[in-house]
């Protein structure tokens, strides 16, 4: 099957529309690393499923300039404009955008985009060998895997965390300061990821344990914690490890 399959890409019909498909995501990324999501530029906007989608294909296609480019943008208006967490959507290239000069930002919360990112982040830093990415961004990381694995999103009997200021140079000793108690399990709590806004359709958004969010944040923290322990930061990949084992505890049957 699996070369049946292999050979359907090479040739005919499926070739073209692979070959079609391929183009509009590689074209589609600007220089800037702005990913549209709309291919005809019918509505705009870049949307975080999206960019971590397009990182993580790219890193598999060892396109690493490209992935790096597109998680750069987002990943530094977020830094710019000290963004509480990483938002649903973001657009630079609205009418408004070219009079402000500022890019237009949508923070409904959704959980499992954050997950997208954190997981095309580690992926590419741990295949694509991008030391200065990685270090730029790695404790800010880290930040969005203890509160994806924290209260309100996840609620084992680990206390709540201490308040985060907004602060790209003090990120390491507010993790510091977390990893410092280990998780602890509730039996009596779901012990899974809450999407406060899970987005099944555009008329159809609810609060919900769905099936993506507790995906996509476990195979982000995965990775993370792969990324930790490659780094040696012990302490914080022995508690995403405690973390882990109590997600994956409650939902594997």
């Amino acid at each position: 099957m699996r070369d049946w399959v292999k050979n359907e890409l090479k040739t005919g019909k499926i070739k073209k529309i692979y070959d079609i498909t391929l183009k509009s995501l590689f074209d589609r990324q600007e220089e800037d690393g702005y990913f549209p999501e709309s291919y005809t530029g019918k509505y705009d906007g870049a949307f975080i499923r999206s960019i971590g989608a397009q990182s993580l294909f790219l890193t598999e296609m060892e396109m690493y300039d490209k992935a790096e480019n597109i998680m750069c943008q987002i990943l530094e208006i977020i830094k710019e404009f000290n963004l509480p967490r990483i938002p649903h959507w973001y657009s630079v290239k609205d009418l408004y955008l070219k009079m402000k000069k500022d890019p237009l930002i949508d923070m409904e919360d959704q959980i499992d985009g954050t997950g997208h990112i954190i997981l095309a982040y580690a992926t590419l830093c741990l295949e694509g060998n991008r030391k200065e990415f990685e270090d730029k961004y790695y404790d800010y990381m880290c930040t969005e895997m203890i509160k994806a694995y924290s209260y309100p999103y996840f609620m084992d009997k680990s206390e709540k965390l201490p308040k985060l200021v907004i602060d790209w140079d003090n990120f390491r000793n507010w993790i510091n300061t977390v990893v410092e108690k280990e998780p602890i399990l509730n039996k009596d709590a779901l012990n899974l990821v809450r999407n406060f806004h899970f987005e099944g359709t555009r008329k159809a958004i609810c609060e919900c344990y769905e099936i993506l969010g507790q995906s996509f944040i476990g195979a982000a923290a995965d990775k993370m914690l792969e990324l930790a322990k490659r780094r040696k930061d012990n302490k914080f990949a022995n508690w995403l490890s405690k973390k882990i084992e109590i997600h994956m505890d409650l939902i594997v049957v």
